[in-house]
């Protein structure tokens, strides 16, 4: 049996395990049903890959995709029944249903094109941080502000890191050389940004995020604000996503000192 196929996109991986650990975080702490959930949106992340492939156009369907995808999703329909029969965590049933509804509309744009747009990447972004709230209602079992908080934290960090990630892509077709052709690009992504960051404040002055929890997103800003008029053109995807997830550990880190 060949090995499961998994996601190119090695930053989903981190868009998906950072605000998860989040939820823990802000849940303030780590039992059986967390770590159940954290299988659960592992397990049903994984189940994405082979489906994708198995309805690609003209690609011939392999019986290891066809495995790998019966089992991923029987190992995430079991432990999210487990959670929701056994340990009665019923919230978990509509945050299920927005995961399942963001998967359903990838299918049906993966089949008009396998290219993402920006609006589709920045779906995804919101999507995925819903493992934030998932994991802080597994520990906790209810679904209250602070799930909405952490959702919101973990989603604006990854919607600006969007921006970010194509900047860099853009910037390998356009070269820009001058630094009104870099700020023009740049300003999208900057904006990105400082609106998380200010979002973010408007959370902690309301009194529903912790106070240092704006703090989480300064380092991606300032990344940023040098990259834009200094930084040169990432030509290494590899390094770039490298680049990315020991953001994301930062913005993570940050959060943990903000909750704590």
């Amino acid at each position: 049996m060949e090995p499961p196929p998994l996601p190119r996109e090695h930053g989903s991986w981190f868009m998906l395990l950072v605000p998860c650990a989040a939820g823990l975080v802000a849940a303030d702490g780590v039992n059986l049903p967390g770590l159940l959930f954290a299988l659960v949106a592992t397990a049903f992340f994984l189940a994405r890959q082979p489906l994708l492939l198995l309805i690609r156009k003209g690609q011939q369907p392999r019986l290891s995709w066809r495995f790998w995808l019966g089992t991923w999703a029987a190992v995430s329909g079991f432990g999210l029944a487990m959670l929701l029969l056994v340990y009665r965590r019923l919230p978990l049933l509509s945050i299920s249903l927005v995961g399942l509804a963001l998967l359903v509309y990838e299918v049906w744009r993966w089949r008009r094109s396998p290219r993402p747009d920006l609006g589709t990447e920045l779906l995804a972004a919101v999507g995925m941080a819903s493992s934030a709230p998932g994991a802080y209602v597994a520990v906790r079992g209810l679904f209250d502000q602070g799930a909405a908080v952490v959702w919101a934290l973990s989603a604006l960090y990854f919607l600006a890191a969007v921006f970010y990630i194509n900047l860099m892509l853009a910037w390998l077709k356009r070269n820009p050389q001058s630094q009104r052709d870099r700020w023009h690009l740049g300003l999208p992504t900057i904006r990105a940004h400082v609106a998380a960051l200010a979002a973010g404040l408007v959370l902690t002055l309301a009194g529903w995020a912790p106070l240092l929890a704006p703090l989480a997103f300064l380092p991606a800003l300032a990344k940023t604000l040098w990259q834009v008029p200094f930084g040169g053109r990432e030509t290494s995807f590899k390094r770039l996503g490298l680049i990315e997830a020991a953001h994301s550990l930062v913005f993570l880190a940050l959060l943990l000192i903000a909750y704590r």
